[in-house]
C-alpha cells in the first residue's frame, strides 16, 4: 500500500509511508458512513482540498488501485464551469483525474495523460461509467489499472472497463484529494470523502468486495 487516509481526526497517511495530507481552505472533519464523528472530511464545493505534497504517485505504474468512500451533497456543482465534482487529481494536473458529473454527464469519469508530465489527456479523457452517480448516500468506489486497462467498481461491482492504446510513462506526482490541482482548475467536490487507499498493485475482486462491505 502506498497511501491510506482514514481521516480519523486528521488527514494523515496511516500506511507508514508518510504521505500526509494538508487540509486547504477549511475542509472540515465530519461524521463518517457509520456515524462516527471526526472520521471523514467534508468539502464545501468551492475551494476545499486535501493536498499531499509528496511526489509518490506514479501514473506509469503497470498496476494500481485507488479506492474510497464518497458522499455527494448535490448532483451538480455550480461553482465551476463543468458542473463537476473531483475526487482525486495529480499535480501536475494532466496525469490522472477521477471525477463525477463532468459536463453534466451524471456519470463517473476518468482522465489519463501519458506522464512526464503530460500537457493533455492523451490516453483517456472523460471515460464515463455506465452507472449514474449517487447523491445523499455513501458509495464505495474503486479504480483499478492493470497494464493499459482500467476497471471501475461501484459498491464492489464491476461497472465499466476501458483499454487505452497508449502506454503511460513513469512520472512521480503529488496529489489532491477532493479537488483538482488549483493551478489548472477550480473543480472540487461538494460532499464528503473517507477511507481512501492507494495500492501499487491490482486488488482482486474479493479484496474489492471486502473493502466495499467493511
Amino acid at each position: 500500500m502506498k497511501g491510506y487516509w482514514p481521516f480519523n481526526g486528521n488527514a494523515n497517511d496511516e500506511s507508514g509511508n508518510g504521505n500526509n495530507g494538508i487540509v486547504i481552505n477549511g475542509a472540515s472533519l465530519t461524521n463518517d458512513r457509520n456515524g462516527i464523528s471526526n472520521s471523514a472530511y467534508n468539502f464545501d464545493g468551492i475551494d476545499d482540498r486535501i493536498y499531499i505534497n509528496n511526489n509518490f504517485f506514479d501514473n506509469g505504474w503497470s498496476s494500481f488501485t485507488i479506492s474510497g468512500w464518497y458522499y455527494l451533497n448535490a448532483q451538480s456543482n455550480p461553482n465551476n464551469g463543468n458542473s463537476s465534482h473531483v475526487i482525486i487529481n495529480t499535480s501536475p494536473h494532466n496525469g490522472f483525474a477521477w471525477g463525477m458529473n463532468f459536463s453534466s454527464s451524471n456519470k463517473y469519469s476518468i482522465a489519463v495523460g501519458t506522464g512526464t508530465p503530460s500537457t493533455s489527456w492523451n490516453v483517456l479523457f472523460d471515460a464515463r461509467s455506465n452507472q449514474n452517480i449517487s447523491i445523499n448516500n455513501w458509495k464505495f468506489i474503486s479504480l483499478i489499472k492493470n497494464n493499459n486497462t482500467y476497471y471501475l467498481y461501484i459498491d464492489g461491482i464491476l461497472d465499466q472497463t476501458w483499454t487505452a492504446s497508449t502506454t503511460v510513462q513513469s512520472y512521480l506526482y503529488k496529489l489532491y484529494l477532493g479537488g483538482a490541482d488549483p493551478l489548472n482548475s477550480n473543480e472540487v467536490i461538494n460532499g464528503k470523502l473517507d477511507d481512501f487507499r492507494i495500492y501499487n498493485r491490482v486488488l482482486s475482486a474479493s479484496e474489492v468486495t471486502y473493502l466495499a462491505t467493511h
